[in-house]
């Protein structure tokens, strides 16, 4: 009897153990969205966001933001 419960507490914990790390990653993905619609609510009209990410998930991080050009940018050449 001992060993069955012994395996049965044994996966009962690897389960909450699992269901932490996943809610965990989950929180951390809404808190990632909700900073980056406030991000783009403060660009300006026809400007654009470009993102990538690496972290110890394996994401690329890089950020570009680029606003409309202005007067003086218009007639320039890249």
């Amino acid at each position: 009897m001992t060993v069955i419960g012994s395996i049965v507490i044994a996966k009962a914990f690897a389960l909450t153990a699992l269901w932490l790390r996943l809610h965990r990653r989950a929180q951390s993905e809404r808190e990632r969205h909700h900073y980056l619609l406030e991000m783009a609510g403060k660009l300006p009209t026809g400007g654009t966001v470009e993102l990538g990410e690496r972290g110890d998930t394996g994401h690329y991080l890089c950020v570009r933001i680029e606003g409309p050009p202005t007067d003086g940018e218009k007639g320039r050449t890249a």
